[in-house]
């Protein structure tokens, strides 16, 4: 076999190339690394003080407090208003244009469609059918097998904002030929009844559904309520929605109050922009989007479950104030069970469960808080597709009593910037187990304390720590097997060592 002075010229620049490639990899390499972790050895008295972890998992975070509904003046008043009046304002709809609900109403009501409006006064189902006396705009038609009334909506209603709408003991289908949704500018209460969408596969292909939509300075309470089959994937059009207008921001929040009570397929269960926000002993199954999605408000969230969703998070938390969730459980959800984003002020999330999400059990995402750190508590996140808890975030991070079992990646991953100054992560007697990949990785600048953590890996070759943690693997082993031991490991970069050497 011979080769060619053309081929032999084309091997020595292949080889040459090779060898400049490898030469410029060592010298990246070299200039490139980075400072070899700091471990320092605390008491675990010293460790919680660093810390600053509360006794208490709850005393830091103030339990919100519900408002009662506002006493209104005897007698009621309603109207039928077309929609988009020009004289009377068309504020409550404006935000709908696009959604379809026009189209839709226009089916049902070929003139200019109307809403039926309930101006002042307080009203039950019962007796606003008694006094609007129309079947084409809301029927009684009977006794179901439970013994509750059904009604049928054909027409958009309206609650004023002084007034106030009861639907107890009762049935109601809102009929989605006839776009016939509840808007709520006033107080709604809903109470052992169940609303649900009549005819909810519309003839000719229409995606639209009907919803419930409350404004900003409404008040809205479920107790031992039934939503289903509510809503579609349009603006402020998901099911349950409590939304903010900027016309009235003068009357302050909106508070939802929900209690004893299902939600089952609707587009997204519960979505919540700029509102107090109470959830106890209620179940949201089968959404479409979210099981629930809040942007800017407060929420109080208890001894409540979020099962099943076709296309996102269990649960999705933009922004807010005070965030509190304790004794829940986020299971079987297409991507995150819980996903955090953006600033808030506290966050606590105790006693929960967090099982077989499509993404990561929890995951953080450009998370800041504002008033206080950030606190995980008593949560068993487990079987999650990908890592048990992912956090990119600033501001400190308190993970205690946890257990991480079986998640396909990492236990915790926390991915933090190189040029911060080393945000503050600290994990106490967690149980991080079976991990499909190491027990805890880390990306970045960070302040990183262990103390009394239990690793179980899935082998006896497997790392228990990865990333910049690797070459302290030895002390934190140590650390997990004596209790009186902690450690703190600072992760530093390049660029910190230069600012402080030029300073």
């Amino acid at each position: 076999m011979t080769i060619t002075g053309r081929h032999f010229k084309t091997l020595t620049r292949s080889l040459g190339l090779i060898m400049f490639i490898m030469a410029a990899t060592q010298v990246h390499a070299v200039t490139t690394a980075l400072p070899m972790p700091e471990v320092k050895q605390l008491s675990r008295a010293d460790f919680e003080a660093a810390a600053g972890l509360p006794p208490d998992c709850c005393e830091d975070v103030p339990a919100l407090v519900s408002q009662p509904f506002r006493t209104l003046d005897a007698g009621t008043r309603i109207s039928l208003d077309t929609l988009f009046s020009a004289q009377a304002g068309s504020w409550l709809f404006e935000s709908l244009v696009h959604n379809g609900l026009l189209r839709i109403a226009s089916r049902y009501q070929p003139t200019h469609p109307r809403a039926l409006t309930l101006h002042k006064g307080n009203s039950s189902l019962a007796g606003l059918t008694r006094k609007l006396n129309n079947p084409s705009i809301l029927k009684r038609i009977g006794p179901d097998e439970s013994g509750r009334t059904v009604y049928s909506l054909h027409y958009p209603l309206i609650i004023g904002q002084n007034a106030e709408l009861t639907i107890e003991d009762a049935v109601l289908l809102l009929d989605a030929n006839a776009a016939a949704v509840i808007v709520n500018a006033g107080q709604l209460a809903i109470k052992q009844a169940e609303v649900r969408t009549l005819q909810p596969d519309l003839k000719g292909g229409s995606r639209f559904r009907p919803f419930i939509l409350a404004w900003n300075g409404s008040h809205t309470r479920l107790e031992q309520a039934e939503l289903r089959q509510l809503g579609y994937d349009a603006y402020l059009s998901g099911g349950l929605t409590v939304g903010h207008h900027a016309s009235l921001r003068k009357r302050g929040p909106a508070s939802l109050h929900v209690a004893d009570s299902v939600f089952d397929k609707l587009e997204t269960s519960l979505s919540g922009d700029q509102a107090d926000i109470y959830i106890n002993r209620s179940t949201f199954t089968d959404s479409a989007r979210y099981g629930i999605d809040l942007s800017a408000g407060n929420l109080q969230m208890e001894a409540s479950k979020v099962e099943r969703t076709k296309y996102n998070a269990g649960m999705r938390v933009r922004e807010g104030g005070q965030i509190r969730i304790q004794n829940c459980a986020i299971s079987l959800t297409h991507r995150d069970a819980l996903r955090i984003e953006g600033a808030l002020g506290s966050l606590l999330v105790s006693n929960s469960i967090f099982a077989s999400a499509g993404g990561d059990g929890i995951a953080f995402q450009g998370v800041t808080i504002m008033d206080g750190p950030l606190l995980l508590d008593s949560n068993t996140i487990h079987d999650s597709a990908r890592s048990g808890l992912r956090a990119q975030m600033s501001g400190p991070l308190l993970i205690r009593n946890n257990t991480f079992s079986a998640n396909q990646r990492y236990a915790v991953q926390a991915v933090f910037s190189e040029l911060s100054d080393g945000e503050a992560v600290w994990l106490q007697d967690n149980l991080l187990a079976n991990s499909g990949e190491a027990s805890i990785s880390t990306i970045g600048n960070a302040n990183i304390g262990l103390s009394g953590n239990r690793f179980r890996s899935r082998s006896l070759v497997q790392p228990v720590v990865s990333g910049r943690l690797a070459t302290t693997q030895t002390q934190i082993l140590k650390a997990s097997k004596t209790p009186d031991l902690a450690i703190q490991i600072r992760l530093t970069s390049n660029h910190q060592h230069s600012t402080t050497g030029s300073n």
